[in-house]
């Protein structure tokens, strides 16, 4: 919180610590600096995992929507460490805490680029529950979940299914009402391009790291005609042409990407698992929110619930034996292989 200005050696103290606190979260303000300040996603590190990189997405997308995005070191859970607040005191977009090596590690990320279907609003209140309800655009479905930094590690306390139609906010749910809210309004809370400390090694550590995993985890095409490599790094060569599902559905592409008007494939935070290649798509004009999730599936490769990180289970009833292109917001009901694409020319 804001120090008194009359008692110098609280001020004193105050002082150390955020100073600590730079240094100790410096490598997380090294990946969010040259997207805020720059509005550049080109120096985001590969090796992030999908949850932070996705967080990197959101505050994207918030800068190009015109947020102002700042940060903060804030003690939500008072245990005595600063946890790392991005967003501002009306919305944080991202949580990062310490662990118990004092480590920093991304924690939690909100905001209005669709994953796998939901969007998220966050909220912090003051006995350190964190607090997000999902939801989705077009229907009724959202999830009221609670989650808890505690003894170094984040945790997910709560998770109830409830319908929008029914009610707009689900925190009576989870135990949350007349619970009063963290007051990020009295924290002290500052800009990204006032952080002039030099990186330091640690991105080009991190940056070298992660090219090597990139490198080493590259996916083995076999006689497979989809190059996920290659889509990966945006060259859309091996499946140029057109693609049909079952329902009617169609996606053309060419060496570049999807043709669309409206709509592009975001290859940047593309990511190999489970044998093939999921990413997302989102506005061509790079600003708004996001679209579907789509998955690239070589022949041999089966979807599974890791292209919207949920924990829905996943039939999928698809031709194996030939390179098929999976999309949507929710796995539920679309995995029969009416929902596949395959080529058609």
């Amino acid at each position: 919180m804001k120090e008194s200005q009359n008692e110098a050696p609280s001020t004193s103290s105050s002082s150390s610590k955020k100073e600590d606190n730079e240094k100790l979260y410096a490598s997380v303000l090294d990946i969010y600096r040259p997207i805020i300040v720059n509005k550049s996603v080109s120096s985001v590190p590969s090796g992030l995992s999908t949850d932070e990189a996705y967080a990197t997405n959101i505050i994207f997308d918030a800068v190009n929507a015109g947020e102002t995005i700042q940060y903060s070191f804030a003690d939500i859970n008072k245990d005595g460490k600063d946890e790392l607040l991005i967003g501002s005191p009306e919305k944080v977009h991202a949580i990062y805490y310490l662990n118990n090596t004092d480590q920093p590690v991304f924690a939690i990320s909100a905001g209005t680029s669709a994953k796998g279907g939901y969007l998220t609003d966050m909220k912090i209140y003051s006995d350190g529950t964190i607090y997000c309800q999902q939801f989705q655009r077009m229907r009724p479905e959202a999830k009221a979940e609670t989650y808890e930094i505690k003894n170094g590690a984040f945790n997910q306390t709560q998770s109830v299914d409830f319908s929008m139609a029914d009610t707009k906010d689900g925190t009576s749910l989870v135990g949350l009402s007349g619970t009063s809210l963290f007051e990020l309004g009295q924290e002290s809370w500052k800009d990204f391009s006032d952080s002039n400390d030099s990186q330091t090694s640690t991105n080009e550590a991190k940056n070298d790291s992660s090219s090597k995993e990139s490198s080493s985890s590259k996916f083995d095409a076999k006689q497979s005609g989809m190059d996920i490599n290659a889509i990966q790094k945006g060259d859309f060569s091996s499946i140029a042409g057109t693609w049909k599902n079952g329902r009617g559905d169609i996606l053309t592409f060419d060496n570049n990407g999807l043709v669309s008007d409206k709509e592009k494939v975001a290859t940047e935070y593309a990511k190999f698992t489970d044998g093939y290649l999921t990413a997302s798509t989102g506005p061509k004009s790079g600003v708004g929110p996001g679209g579907e999730a789509m998955a690239f599936l070589p022949k041999g490769a089966s979807l599974t619930n890791a292209i919207t990180s949920s924990n829905d289970n996943v039939d999928d009833q698809s031709d194996k034996n030939k390179d098929r292109i999976w999309a949507g917001q929710s796995l539920i009901g679309t995995t029969d292989d009416s929902y596949f694409y395959y080529k058609v020319n």
